[in-house]
Parts: structure tokens; sequence; C-alpha cells
């Protein structure tokens, strides 16, 4: 086991650039949805409902929640049935925002789907495509009956294909897992994850994507509650007035009405926790868990603005907020190489501040020009254990540097080994680049780019203003 503390000089961040829109290629060819069913066969009641803090709680004096508000928006042309697989994720959307909070909610998308995720342009989304995959707590998404990602649900395109973000799902987004998905060429991340709480990716596959901020970024860091009135007197002059106001005001009514109506059980519940020893729902709920297992991240390469220090990076994590565990997953062929400046080397993971815990993963055939394939520092805490990677000649350290702060030279790191000498992973590939197919069959259909007649408005320029990433320039 490797366990290492490093402490540092304080990061220097920026916001993320803002992306404009791409005329889409391809002519989606609609794919039907599955027939409606009951309520009941889509989610189950758990006996383990999700605990919130009371800060999640809206207030009576909200402008949006009174007595009168409902515990579900009145009904309208919006409304729809629940499939029983999804081919359009704007439609996975309202369904979430209609369904129970605080139970366990299961939902499957159709497998051999591509779900086009569409793209910003003006404050506009989401062009020529579909919303991209908002979590909400207590929900699992899985590809096909059994949430394998040989079923192939294929996000492609848009921004960003996972956004939990407090300004669209709430602050927090507790036991969510997505299960069985390929993520293909964002231009920005296949996930950005900014709510607390937890989230699993289970049997994903990560590919060819060479996209500005790399394929998954957890950045969630707590606000205090002058942060909080001021951001959202921002959000109502910024990015909420990208939104349609008809859907905004629906999707804040059924958020919160939602919030209020479990009220009096969320508090008996963290009062029953307290009694017991347990961790309270703030201790629980003001960090932000990230595990990725039984995973594949293959064939991602350097975007075409990479100089930020946790651009050039497959994962990252960036605040004390967080912590991020990696199990049983395999790295292969990614290449981060391209001629930057040794502050924005590539790596498969760059971590700072976070506590990080790698557990029987492979690093194979990838090829980078820095320090390691793990880069950790300032003030990170760091498991890892059972291992395996190939040689990489364009590294300084074999597996992990470890640095004070972000390192210029060679001198600056403290190098870490594999412990390891085979890949304990099954199926993991041996042959270099190219020799073998891991490519999934059969080919899926390209779903249909819009399930409603309407147009939601938001900027997701705007959403990254509002969700620092750590960024050198």
């Amino acid at each position: 086991m490797i366990r290492a503390v490093f402490s540092c000089s304080v990061l220097f961040f920026a916001s993320l650039p803002g992306l404009d829109a791409q005329n889409p290629t391809a002519a989606p060819s609609a794919l039907p949805i599955g027939s409606p069913t009951s309520l009941p066969s889509i989610g189950t009641v758990t006996d383990a409902p999700v605990v919130f803090a009371e800060t999640d709680i809206p207030s009576q004096e909200s402008e949006n929640v009174t007595d009168e508000t409902p515990s579900a928006a009145p009904s309208d042309p919006l409304d729809i049935e629940i499939p029983a697989c999804f081919t359009n994720l704007t439609i996975l959307d309202d369904v979430l925002l209609q369904l129970p909070l605080f139970e366990f909610k299961k939902l499957t998308l159709c497998p051999n789907t591509i779900f086009d995720i569409g793209k910003t342009s003006d404050g506009v989304c989401c062009i020529e495509g579909q919303f991209p995959l908002l979590p909400v707590s207590n929900t699992l998404i899985q590809c096909g009956e059994d949430g394998r990602s040989e079923n192939n649900c294929i996000f492609s395109g848009g921004e960003v294909h996972v956004l939990s973000s407090p300004q669209f799902a709430g602050p927090t987004a507790l036991n969510v897992t997505i299960k069985g998905m390929t993520f293909r060429n964002p231009l920005l991340s296949n996930a950005v994850l900014a709510s607390r709480g937890d989230i699993t990716f289970d049997d994903c596959i990560f590919e060819n994507t060479a996209s500005l901020g790399g394929s998954v970024v957890a950045l969630y860091q707590p606000i205090d509650d002058e942060e909080a009135r001021r951001l959202e007197e921002e959000e109502r002059g910024g990015i909420f007035r990208y939104m349609d106001p008809e859907f905004l005001s629906r999707r804040i009514q059924k958020t919160q009405a939602n919030i209020k109506e479990n009220f009096a059980k969320v508090k008996a519940e963290n009062e029953l926790r307290k009694l017991q020893g347990t961790n309270s729902s703030i201790g629980v709920l003001e960090r932000q868990f990230v595990t990725v297992e039984n995973c594949v991240f293959r064939d991602n390469s350097q975007g075409p603005i990479s100089s930020g220090f946790f651009q050039s990076t497959v994962l990252s994590a960036s605040t004390p907020f967080i912590e991020m565990t990696i199990r049983n997953t395999l790295f292969y062929n990614n290449i981060f190489d391209g001629s930057k400046p040794m502050a924005a080397s590539g790596a498969v993971v760059k971590t700072a501040s976070s506590a990080l815990r790698l557990e029987n993963n492979c690093f194979i055939a990838n090829s980078f020009v820095g320090f390691a394939p793990v880069q950790a520092f300032e003030n990170t805490t760091f498991d890892a254990f059972d291992n395996f990677g190939s040689f990489d000649p364009g590294v300084s350290c074999e597996f992990i540097a470890f640095s004070e702060g972000i390192p210029v030279s060679d001198s600056q790191v403290v190098c870490t080994g594999y412990d390891l000498d085979s890949c304990l992973l099954p199926d993991a590939p041996t042959l270099p680049p190219g020799a073998d197919s891991i490519t999934p069959t059969p080919a899926p259909t390209r779903a249909a780019a819009a399930g409603t007649p309407f147009s939601v408005h938001y900027s997701l320029k705007m959403l990254v203003v509002l969700l620092p990433v750590f960024w050198l320039i």
C-alpha cells in the first residue's frame, strides 16, 4: 500500500472558456420509445432514504415555495408517460423531476442507441440534440436490463455528457449510480461533477475523447451562506436567464416541493443518526464522493487547448472536499504527449488536496510526456495498491509523481512505482494499440435528436463560469 500526504502552495485558477456550437454532421434516425408502463415497474422504494442537510430544505419565506406550493407541478402538455426504456435524455430528465426525490429509482436507457447531446450557442440548448444527463439523488441509471457496457448506450458530442450541478438538480446528488454507459467525444468533458453527495460510474467506457477538460472532472467546493446568497443573485441575472422560464419554473417547483414534502421525515432521520452516533447529515454531505469502478478509459488524447494543468488529463480532483476512488479500471492507449510546458504535462489522474484511492487498476500502452501517469500534490492523501502498468519512456516516474507544488522539473517530484508485475483485470489487452479490437457489437442506432416539442434554454458557458476549474494559463 502507498500512502502519502503532501502540501504545497495554493493553485491559481480561472474559469474555462466559452464554447461555440458546431453543426452536426450526422442526420439522426428516429428510434421509437418503448411501450409506456406504470411507475412501480420503473422505481422501487428502499428502506434507506437519502439524508439531507437542513440547509437543503427551502424555507417558507422562499419566493418559490409557499404553503400553497403543490406536491407536484400542475399537469401541462409537457408531462409524459414513463417508457420501459429511454431513447431520449430530455425525456429522462423530465421524468426524473416527476419521481419522488427520497425514493430509489431505477431507470433504463435503451440498448444499441446513440444519444446525441445537444450543443449550446448564444445561450440556447440543446441544438440538434438532447439534454446531458442531470443526476438526482437515489437514482440508478443503467444501460439495458442488466446494465452492461456491452449493451451500447453511447453518449456522443455536446459539451458535457453528465452534469451534476447545484444549479440544475439541487445542492446534493446522493446515492447516484451510472452503469454500463459509453461516453465519446464531448467538447468539454464527459462528466463535470460539482454537487456534494456521491456518484458512481460502474462498467462505463470513456473513449475517443480529445476534449478541453478531460473525461471526469470533480470540482465540488462548499460555499458559506453569504457566498450562496451572492451566487443566487447572480444566477437570477446569469445562468437562469438562459433557461426557458416555463421549464425553469416547473423544475424548481418540483424539486423544492419534493424536498419540502419530506422535511419532517428528513429531520427525524437526522436526529436519529445523531442519537446513534453515526455521521451527521452535514458531515456526510459537505463532501463529494466519486467512485469509478470496472470501467475502461481508452483511446483518449490531448485536446486542442491543453495548457491548463487540469486539462491535459483523463480524471481530475481539485479541492479538499473530494474523495475519489478508482478501482478495477483499465487505462489503455491514452495519448497526452503534445508539445506542452511541463507544468501542463499529460497524466491519467491529477489531484490537488483531494483524497485519492487507486485499487487494482491497469495502465497499458499509454503515452505521456511529463512526470507520471498519476500526479498528486497540494495536501493530497493517497492510497494505492495492486496496480500494474506498462513502461512509458515519456514520463519521469513509472507510476506516481508526488510534489509539494506544481512541478516544473524532475527534481521537484518524488517517484513511486507499481506494486504488481502483471495485470489482474480479466481480458485486459496485451497487444500494441491497433492490434486488437474491443469494439462492441452490434452497431447502435442513433436516437432521435428531440423527443419533446419544446426548447429549453440554458448556457453551459455560464455554468462553467459559476463552477471554477483549477487552470493555469
